[in-house]
């Protein structure tokens, strides 16, 4: 058991009522008489009740009140005002009431109150409770030990072969992590392997005793013996045994319900054996044998029973409502369990009550699909997919919602024989059709739930488990082919039900299917079962349920899904570790060609764990890391890792929010004469020297970049002339970007320098106004030399000075390619107009010349009109 909080008050006296008991009770009554009504004969002394009575009063928090079983109560629990006044505990009231009322500590306050209920319903109590306990499911441990002592030493050696088989089947094993359930299984297996070694025991007395005469006839009068290893050849090996019986196992958890109902009918001690076993097929021989021992109109008798109980919400029989035959039936196989009623009289009568809630829902599937008591109107009005996202207005209901589906386990084709034997003793006539016309009604309804677009994820994993009762293939596909990606949201999730997914994934041999898990709560065991599916092409886990322990199970399963193209593990909780795990197998996983780690922890290290195996995943197309909490260096080591990879795409980084690599495509790659190129965007970082000198490195070796953006970030003079001593050694083709980064004229100087160091250079712009924007442009390759480039610069609104030009002439150089010059909108005046005119002459090439709003006067026209008396080469001047 595991508890939110501390443990249960000790108390004194201890009171256990049963909500299936309470249903059965109609008139008022005070707690007083309830507690009485329960534990007292009715001509108890009255002095010793009003003792209790008084006791209860002056020690509540002495008493504890264990209340079993709310998830069967016909009616709801209503929440109430703690402030109200108290509730008489001698005034009667209707049960539900009364139980509310001790609920809320409005009935003996300060009382223990212990409510059990299935998880179902939990939320009516929501606000109720102090403490909150799961009573969690049974492990293979606690199965085991169960195993074992069911068989105990008179069936010492069938236990372990229960065992086997048990743990082999994954639906017997997950039926048997429910205690009562367990017990079913094991009176299943204790009947299979008892007809086993039956059968097996027939063989070797006959296998023996042809072999025996034989022999005898050979040596007859010459005194020799039978050898004594005759016999043992026909002992059968434990492996070959244990196949044999696993090949009995039924295939859906309806057809084990229906041999483990043949398996109870078997224990009556008048009904055992016989050799008349009807040949039937796609039917383990238990079943088609339980099913020609029982008369047919006895089970009739009993699914009728199971049916009316649970049209009218009734879990407990009274003596009178079972025939008598039905009832001895019942009890000596073990399918009814005996319970103690108290009579409102106050006598104590037997009452009955199935071995389990869901074999009576069994019973009434049957009852459903071999008789004409339940009409085609009435089927498809009742017939629906319950969902796991329960709320407060849900109608109450006492049972386990599986009747429908093993309606859809009945509908299966292998389950014709058995339907067939009971529809005749309903008394139809024509069976045979009449159960096969049944069938096709259940399949369409099925049919048109698969082709719903409005179904919700837990409906969606219910429609999953139906079909796979039903073993249809068919509709399999058409769950897949409406929805290709299956959506679960915040839902409980146990290995049965990955397994029904499994069932409808690998019906989809053409059509790929993804999982996306949002927020469901899952064992690990789940994925060993999600390793079955075996057309994924896409998984994602998006939660914060998902951590390392999780990525490192995932990681061993992953490399089983071979046709798996895109993974998704996404807003979780994975560290460093986790992607360690991953990228060890991911490597394996040839066919990837889409990661999205986005929104975890993994920082710098995760992404370098991640970085590590990208030139390996030769069918990669993006990769997303995002959101990790990671520094500049998370960027770097990309662009280092993959700026060799001869089919990288795109480097995208803004800040730490989000980060990212695409590849080309090798279709992409071969379908173009020209080479793919590439870009790096690392936008909004804070750069030092150090990071740039490590990110020129990389960019180096990249075989072909066409644009580089680093704009957004926060520069220095040393940083940005760092940059600019690596970008000669850049294969770049289109664009340098730096928007956002150049803030000085010094910046701007050493910028303004590539047009004579970078001979592929041919446009440089910058202007300074807010937001900056930089951009240093190229030729398209080195191949075109400097005396065939016309290069233009562009430093408009740089807020230039006439002294800043001389250190822009200095960077310039000769500069003979350079033809346009654009000083726009600085505050250069006269003077600077000068400095400009004493330069062209350096500049033979230059043709246009834009000095607007640059605050020229009268002289400074005068000045450039002489000046362009002796020019041949300008063509335009601005002012």
């Amino acid at each position: 058991m595991h508890r939110e909080q501390g443990p249960i008050p000790s108390s004194h006296l201890f009171v256990l009522l049963e909500f299936r008991q309470l249903n059965l009770l109609s008139s008022p009554l005070s707690l007083s008489e309830l507690l009485f009504h329960h534990y007292l004969p009715p001509n108890w002394d009255n002095d010793a009740k009003q003792a209790i009575v008084d006791y209860l009063l002056s020690n509540p928090e002495q008493s504890c009140w264990v209340l079993d079983g709310y998830d069967e109560f016909q009616k709801k629990l209503k929440r109430q005002n703690v402030w109200n006044e108290l509730l008489d505990i001698e005034k009667p009231l209707p049960v539900a009431d009364l139980i509310s009322g001790l609920v809320n500590r409005r009935l003996l306050a300060g009382s223990t109150v212990l409510v059990t209920c299935r998880l179902r319903d939990v939320i009516d109590l929501d606000g109720l409770s102090d403490k909150v306990a799961q009573l969690l499911s049974w492990d293979h441990h606690e199965i085991k030990e169960y195993v074992n002592s069911f068989f105990g030493v008179k069936d010492g050696n069938l236990g372990a072969d229960a065992a086997d088989v048990l743990f082999s089947s994954r639906h017997l094993l997950a039926m048997s992590t429910l205690p009562a359930l367990c017990n079913i299984c094991c009176i299943f297996l204790q009947h299979l392997l008892h007809q086993r070694r039956d059968t097996e025991e027939n063989k070797m007395l006959e296998k023996n005793g042809a072999e025996a005469t034989k022999k005898d006839l050979e040596i007859y009068g010459k005194g020799a013996q039978i050898p004594d290893g005759v016999s043992k050849k026909g002992e059968s090996q434990p492996q070959r045994a244990l196949s044999s019986t696993l090949a009995q196992i039924p295939a859906t958890q309806t057809q084990i319900y229906l041999t483990a109902v043949a398996a109870f009918l078997s224990q009556h001690p008048h009904r055992r054996g016989g050799n008349d076993r009807p040949e039937t097929s796609g039917f383990p021989q238990s079943t088609e044998f339980a099913w020609s021992a029982l008369h047919p109109a006895e089970l009739c008798e009993l699914s009728w029973l199971a049916w009316r109980g649970l049209e009218e919400s009734k879990i407990i029989f009274l003596e009178e409502d079972i025939p008598q035959h039905i009832l001895e039936l019942s009890v000596k196989t073990g399918l009814f369990s005996q319970v103690e009623f108290r009579h409102p009289d106050g006598f104590l009568v037997n009452a009955y009550c199935f071995v389990h809630l869901t074999v009576q829902e069994f019973l009434a599937a049957l009852r459903i699909m071999t008789s004409s008591d339940v009409s085609d109107a009435h089927l498809k009005k009742r017939f629906s997919l319950k969902t796991r996202w329960t709320t407060k207005s849900d109608q109450k209901t006492v049972f386990t919602d599986s009747l429908y589906l093993y309606v859809c386990g009945l509908a299966s084709s292998d389950c014709i024989p058995a339907l067939v034997l009971v529809a005749k003793a309903a008394g139809l006539k024509g069976a045979q059709n009449w159960v096969e016309k049944r069938q096709s009604l259940v399949l369409n309804l099925m049919k048109a739930l698969c082709h719903s677009a409005t179904l919700t994820g837990p409906k969606i994993l219910q429609l999953c488990h139906c079909v796979q009762e039903s073993q249809n293939r068919q509709l399999a596909q058409q769950v897949v082919s409406v929805r290709p990606i299956l959506e679960l949201r915040n839902f409980w999730l146990v290995p049965s039900d990955i397994d029904a997914l499994a069932f409808v994934v690998n019906s989809a041999v053409d059509n790929a299917v993804g999982l996306d898990f949002g927020a469901c709560s899952m064992e690990l065991e789940c994925l060993d079962a999600l390793s079955r599916c075996q057309y994924i092409h896409h998984l994602s886990f998006r939660s914060r349920k998902y951590g390392d322990k999780f990525a490192e199970k995932l990681s061993s399963v992953l490399p089983r899904f071979t046709t798996l193209r895109k993974l998704e593990f996404c807003g979780a909780s994975l560290t460093a570790a986790g992607a360690a795990s991953l990228a060890s197998c991911l490597q394996n996983c040839t066919s990837i060609n889409e990661l999205n780690f986005s929104d975890n922890n993994l920082q710098d290290e995760g992404i370098r764990h991640i970085a590590d195996i990208l030139a390996k995943l030769q069918n990669l197309a993006s990769v997303k890391l995002g959101r990790n909490n990671t520094s500049l260096k998370a960027a770097e080591c990309l662009v280092e890792h993959v700026s060799s990879c001869l089919n990288f795409q795109h480097v995208h980084a803004d800040g730490v929010k989000e980060l990212s690599v695409t590849f080309h495509q090798k279709s992409d790659s071969n379908s173009h004469k020209i080479k793919p190129e590439s870009t790096v965007r690392l936008l909004n970082q804070k750069w030092t020297k150090s990071d740039m000198q490590n990110l020129g490195k990389s960019l180096a070796g990249c075989p072909s970049l066409s644009v580089l953006d680093l704009s957004g970030g926060k520069w220095d003079e040393e940083t940005l002339k760092t940059l600019t001593q690596f970008v000669p050694r850049f294969s770049i083709t289109e664009r340098i970007i730096l928007n956002g980064s150049c803030s000085s004229v010094q910046c701007v100087v050493a910028i303004t320098a590539l047009l004579s160091d970078c001979p592929s250079v041919t446009d440089i712009n910058i202007r300074l106004q807010d937001p900056a924007q930089v951009s240093v442009v190229f030729s398209g390759g080195r191949e075109k030399t400097a005396n065939v480039l016309s290069k233009t610069l562009c430093l408009s609104c740089c807020y230039l000075q006439p002294n800043d030009l001389e250190r822009v002439w200095k960077s310039l150089g000769t500069s003979s390619g350079l033809s346009e010059l654009d000083l726009s909108c600085n505050k250069l005046g006269d003077k600077g107009l000068k400095k400009l005119l004493d330069f062209l002459s350096r500049l033979n090439k230059v043709q246009q010349v834009n000095f607007s709003d640059n605050g020229i006067s009268v002289d400074g026209v005068a000045m450039l009109a002489d000046a362009l008396s002796s020019s041949n080469r300008l063509t335009h001047i601005y002012i």
